[in-house]
């Protein structure tokens, strides 16, 4: 094996590491993303149901208006 063989291997699987390592920073970053939106969504619901209660039971809040 040529000492350029080696070298042009070697580079490329540098390379391949360095995109592999990449991916999974993305991935990393996107779930985290991911996670937060989910808990967004989860207190979201949770006002939405607390309001649906409201309203079920008649419940009626005051309005402030802006100063």
């Amino acid at each position: 094996m040529s000492d350029q063989s080696i070298d042009s291997s070697s580079d490329f699987e540098v390379t391949i590491r360095k995109e592999i390592s990449d991916i999974l920073d993305n991935q990393i970053k996107i779930n985290a993303h991911h996670q937060k939106l989910t808990e967004a969504m989860r207190f979201l619901m949770e006002a939405v149901n607390i309001l649906k209660e409201e309203v079920q039971d008649g419940d009626q809040r005051s309005i402030k208006k802006g100063e």
